[in-house]
């Protein structure tokens, strides 16, 4: 939480240190937005290697100045294999996809330029994992369901109709999944889980979502 103050501040200052132009969004406002996601874990004790990435569009409108509501999906992939490479060529695959809406509440003003908000989003939810070994595919996972979330980030007013945007997308989570081993049903079984993530704060740029956001 420490960090995400300092951060906030430090950006607060550098916007009142700009002209005063009112920036912000009014109602009736379409936006278009893409936010990415990437990082790189090196685990010290077993030389793994996992890196991942996601790419979040979203398009939007404004029913009031502070609320907005719109579409978005999500697209992402992880890789973690050993390091060095051995012989078996131990391997995990990740791919995910989200198809979904979202609702946003502008609910603060800091200096002229910086539009902190709050999100809750709900939408179909889609992973598959494979393990691999010597190029072959040992094992495979479907999961599938419905995911809600709850998260909060900040727009970043660069001109009157281009923004940066950064999001916690996971403050607050649940979801239910339908999971499926190597594409037989007779193994399909169900799960639900809620969660809070209230540690998102500590490690900033592994957390958030970078992007930037249009209004047209």
């Amino acid at each position: 939480m420490k960090r995400l103050l300092l951060t906030i501040t430090l950006i607060a200052v550098f916007a009142s240190a700009g002209s005063a132009q009112d920036f912000g969004f009014k109602k009736k406002d379409i936006f278009l937005e893409a936010s990415i996601q990437t990082s790189v874990v090196r685990d010290k004790s077993t030389l793994d290697r996992t890196a991942s990435f996601n790419f979040v569009p979203k398009v939007g409108t404004f029913l009031s100045d502070h609320f907005a509501v719109g579409l978005a999906a999500g697209f992402g992939n992880g890789n973690t294999e050993g390091r060095p490479r051995t012989i078996a060529e131990d391997r995990q695959k990740l791919k995910t996809f989200d198809v979904g809406t979202f609702g946003r509440y502008y609910f603060l003003e800091i200096g002229s330029r910086l539009k902190p908000y709050t999100e809750l989003a709900v939408g179909y939810h889609l992973i598959r994992q494979e393990q691999w070994q010597q190029s072959k595919i040992l094992s495979e996972y479907r999961m599938k369901g419905v995911l809600a979330k709850a998260g909060i980030g900040a727009n970043f007013f660069l001109d009157k109709g281009i923004a940066l945007n950064f999001l916690y997308p996971n403050f607050l989570s649940y979801h239910t999944f339908s999971t499926v081993h190597n594409g037989d049903n007779s193994t399909r079984s169900s799960s639900s889980e809620f969660k809070t993530n209230f540690n998102v704060f500590n490690n900033f740029l592994r957390s958030a979502q970078f992007g930037v956001i249009l209004i047209l």
